[in-house]
């Protein structure tokens, strides 16, 4: 039945007659160790039914001759199933493959031995075939330590196996960044026992362009291998610095944030994190580093958050790096009336919040951004409202969070803005800015003139004063919420809509005429969005007053 392709089928007829067999007693061992062999190769004794014939005859006769009978059986299978090899090149790595040889192999050998295996012909053999089958690459470190004697006599008969060994590295004994450590720290220190270190990154090869991508692939598939790991780990270092001088050599560069990202680093800020420290090693150890891509992020403040500011001054001293900081610091306005602020991505996060505050290269760059803002308003014109909330929107983390101190000349002149000011310059700004309907054309063509233009901060205060404290709850609610949970939303205020029947009577009444449709759309969006900065202000006076 299995030799015609049913395997499925044939696997519970071979288990039974087993049991079958096992009840009878008077077992001929020769002839069930060739039973169990063939219908192996037939595919119907899979890993589990293999080591229960290892079990069943170390109850019949001793764990040794069960072990070794089991071995033998392995060998065999090893031998079949690495009778059709490929290879195929990944990330510049070529790796050469049997047909899969389980896993399972590897580690039951290790463990039924109960103690380092013996470097015999059986066992190199396996070894071999384990490694070019695949078998080895989920195995931990103290497996591969069990194959220790076995991998050494390999390397030193068979050139090929360092190069297999190349594309190897132990797995963690779990996701945590102590677990990476470990496993990363004993390969290091067995591939150094071994001789075989300098091998695997190329130290011993000629240097060349392609000796150089070949160590800088291994290094690529190690870091991602224990990405998220902690530093120090040792024997990394001089390794590292061995790959770096050969690529300076060679006139090669890495990119920078290459197989750095980690899913381990990420958290409330970003999905994933990129590793500071390992890049600071990079820069420390001398690797020739290329630019990072244009739209690439450092993902800093996850970093931030995860591991402290540590590594953060050194990466922020390569210029390459600041201008993708300064954007992770950066929030954004839509600079569009039709949409509330948003909060920015520090202000949920007063910890972290207080840590960019503390480190000076970091306060540099916040300072910078906030210093473009304030001119923005200190500018005035028709973008004045939307600067103003950018310079809100960037010193309210810090006020959030008590860490203003070096940001309190920017949180006062943010504060300082007058409403009634704020909201004649920007009315008057729009209508000069822009052809009227009809009705009268900021070029004077002869029509009369929409009057918007001639609004003075009386009209302003006027109107803002009019204005009720029911009608200015409805028009500023997004932000009398608590500022880290304030979310962007959508608001129409054409006419005829909740906006505009709350808020056109008093813009009618205490305005000049306004005969242009478009200035009339303007003046509700530009009073809807000065409400909400006069009630901004006011929230963040308040964080002033009990940090105070």
């Amino acid at each position: 039945m299995a030799a015609a392709g049913s395997v499925a089928m044939a696997k519970p007829l071979y288990a039974e007659a087993r049991a079958a067999q096992l009840r009878l007693g008077g077992i001929d061992e020769d002839a069930l160790r060739e039973l169990v062999s063939e219908f192996r190769a037939l595919g119907v004794v899979d890993v589990k039914l293999l080591r229960r014939y290892r079990d069943d005859l170390a109850a019949r006769s001793s764990a040794g001759e069960a072990y070794e009978s089991h071995r033998r059986l392995v060998l065999e299978s090893c031998r079949r199933e690495s009778a059709g090899s490929r290879s195929f090149v990944r990330d510049g790595v070529t790796y050469h493959r049997q047909r899969d040889i389980p896993a399972a192999f590897a580690v039951e050998l290790a463990e039924g031995n109960g103690g380092p295996l013996a470097a015999d012909d059986t066992n190199t053999e396996i070894f071999r075939l384990l490694l070019r089958g695949g078998a080895l690459e989920t195995a931990v470190a103290s497996v591969w330590e069990a194959w220790a004697a076995p991998l050494e006599r390999a390397l030193a008969e068979d050139p090929d196996t360092a190069v297999h060994l190349r594309t190897h590295l132990p797995e963690p004994r779990g996701s945590s960044a102590v677990a990476k450590t470990a496993a990363a720290e004993a390969w290091f220190a067995l591939m150094t026992r071994l001789g075989v270190l300098e091998r695997l990154t190329g130290g011993t090869e000629p240097v060349s362009t392609e000796s150089a991508q070949a160590a800088n692939a291994w290094l690529t598939l190690f870091l991602r291998r224990y990405a998220g790991l902690r530093l120090p780990v040792a024997g990394l270092e001089s390794v590292m610095a061995s790959i770096a001088a050969r690529m300076r050599e060679a006139g090669e560069t890495r990119e920078p944030l290459l197989a750095l990202q980690s899913r381990s680093l990420g958290g409330d800020f970003w999905g994933v994190g990129v590793d500071l420290d390992l890049l600071v090693l990079m820069q420390r150890v001398g690797m020739p580093l290329g630019d990072p891509a244009g739209d690439q992020r450092v993902f800093a403040l996850q970093w931030i958050q995860r591991r402290g500011t540590d590594g953060v001054e050194s990466v922020l001293a390569d210029a390459a790096f600041r201008d993708p900081i300064r954007t992770e610091l950066t929030g954004t306005v839509r600079g569009s009336l039709g949409y509330t602020v948003t909060r920015h991505r520090l202000t949920p996060f007063p910890k972290v919040t207080k840590r960019v505050a503390a480190l000076e290269p970091l306060r540099e760059l916040m300072t910078g951004i906030l210093d473009e803002r304030a001119r923005r308003v200190r500018e005035g014109g028709a973008d004045t409202l939307f600067a103003l909330q950018d310079l809100l929107l960037h010193v309210e983390p810090f006020v959030v969070a008590g860490a203003a101190k070096h940001f309190d000349a920017y949180v006062r002149e943010a504060l300082a803005v007058e409403p009634a000011a704020l909201l004649a310059d920007t009315l008057r700004a729009h209508c000069l800015a822009h052809e009227h309907d009809g009705h009268g054309h900021a070029d004077g063509d002869g029509t009369d003139a929409c009057a918007l233009r001639e609004v003075t901060v009386d009209h302003a205060r006027k109107l803002l004063e009019s204005t009720d404290a029911a009608t200015r709850h409805r028009h500023a609610q997004v932000f009398t919420v608590e500022p880290a949970t304030r979310k962007s939303r959508y608001l129409a205020f054409a006419p005829g809509s909740a906006f505009a029947q709350d808020l056109l009577p008093g813009i009618e009444e205490t305005l000049p005429q306004i005969t242009d449709a478009s200035c009339r759309s303007q003046a509700l969006g530009l009073v809807q969005g000065v409400l909400w900065c006069e009630t901004w202000q006011e929230t963040l006076r308040r964080f002033v007053r009990v940090g105070g």
